[in-house]
């Protein structure tokens, strides 16, 4: 009795010569051409004429994600005037990646045009070439370093003669004598629409101003 092996473990027998064919079919599956099934269907025939099939199956599945770390976190100021930063402005850097078949693509979600004042978190995808991803997240802080300016402030005397107290003149630069009870209304100028504190000394006393917020001229 004849025998032998072929590949894949084919083993096949018969009392006269044999031969043995194999035809190999590959199908992709899904993104990239990792992923794939293959079928062999393996032929015996001995010298008769007689021959016997047998249908092998083969599934190939690359599942490992790829790896990726994140360039360290980013900080910036504003620009001049303004409540961001523009994104031609920071510089993300690169985030260092691999995989075991390769790497499709790296992409993020970093706004544009510009950073909002405060903590952004920038998100990282990497894609190999069989369609597994991996993330990692890098953050961007836009300090605000630019202070409020005081415009125009104004001064009205409400209740007279119950008393001298000092006032502010627009100039910021020195002060007149007011008698009465004072309501003061004071313009300021800041790159954030936000509300800054502000306070008038009166001697040993602190009274809050009336504060309108607007643009930088």
């Amino acid at each position: 009795m004849a025998g032998f092996t072929a590949q894949g473990g084919v083993v096949s027998s018969d009392p006269a010569t044999a031969s043995l064919t194999v035809l190999e079919t590959v199908t992709p599956v899904g993104a990239g051409s990792n992923n794939r099934d293959i079928s062999r269907l393996y032929t015996v025939t001995d010298a008769c004429g007689n021959s016997s099939p047998c249908t092998q199956l083969i599934t190939v599945r690359d599942i490992t994600p790829p790896t990726i770390t994140c360039p360290p976190p980013v900080t910036v100021y504003n620009e001049p005037n303004q409540c961001y930063a523009l994104a031609t402005s920071v510089t993300l850097g690169t985030p260092t990646t691999g995989d075991n078949c390769g790497v499709a693509s790296v992409v993020n979600d970093a706004p544009t045009p510009h950073y909002p004042i405060g903590v952004t978190t920038v998100k990282w995808t990497v894609t190999d070439t069989s369609g597994n991803i991996a993330t990692c997240n890098q953050t961007v802080t836009v300090t605000d370093n630019q202070a409020p300016t005081i415009g125009a402030i104004t001064a009205t005397e409400t209740q007279p003669n119950v008393g001298g107290v000092n006032v502010i003149v627009p100039d910021c630069t020195s002060t007149k004598t007011v008698q009465g009870t004072v309501n003061i209304t004071v313009v300021a100028h800041d790159n954030c629409p936000l509300t800054p504190t502000i306070s008038l000394v009166n001697g040993a006393n602190t009274d809050t101003a009336t504060f309108v917020n607007e643009s930088p001229p």
